[in-house]
């Protein structure tokens, strides 16, 4: 893949540039620390999580799409049209895409840091969100991708996150509007 090419266009595709550098495993991702879900004042904090008035979960039917390689990803995939829902959370495997990949004894893709097979699958998720301004940060949590996440708010990249099931928070404040 030209990357050259690719950068010079200024299109969404343009910035997914992180996946081959080995220098950039998180892009503006807030520091690691240990994982709570904070609680209102006057609430318990032992109770369940999804008890919590500081947490949204965000699970459910998501807008998807599917591309065998980065390659056959449109350069402006933001504004492409969906057509397929699939859980969140949940691997795409499970849903008909690609194939599942375990493997304790081969690597499962050629090896040639820091270069990434074209081949490698991508899948494009997407979903609304009403946002009402209420004085707090919205902070955008994920528990786990594989294996990596380009995080699109609003059609700005807000950040870049690897290491694959290890989890990454994202200040998506900023980019959020009324509505």
């Amino acid at each position: 893949m030209d990357i050259s090419k690719i950068a010079a266009a200024n299109t969404p595709k343009s910035k997914m540039l992180y996946h081959e550098n080995p220098e950039k495993l998180h892009i503006n991702t807030l520091d690691k620390h240990c994982y709570f879900i904070p609680f209102g004042k006057d609430q318990n904090p032992f109770e369940n999580r999804e008890n919590s008035d500081r947490l949204e979960l965000l699970n459910g039917q998501w807008d998807f799409r599917y591309y065998d390689s980065i390659i056959d990803l449109e350069d402006n995939f933001i504004e492409a049209e969906f057509d397929k829902t699939v859980p969140v959370p949940s691997n795409w495997q499970l849903h008909g895409y690609d194939k599942p990949q375990y493997t304790n004894i081969a690597y499962p893709i050629p090896f040639d840091p820091p270069f990434v097979p074209d081949d490698i699958p991508v899948g494009v998720y997407r979903r609304s969100y009403d946002y009402t301004p209420d004085g707090m940060d919205k902070i955008l949590v994920f528990e786990g991708v594989d294996s990596c996440v380009y995080l699109y708010v609003n059609d700005e990249l807000v950040g870049y996150s690897q290491v694959s099931h290890s989890t990454s928070e994202f200040n998506i404040t900023p980019f959020l509007h009324d509505g």
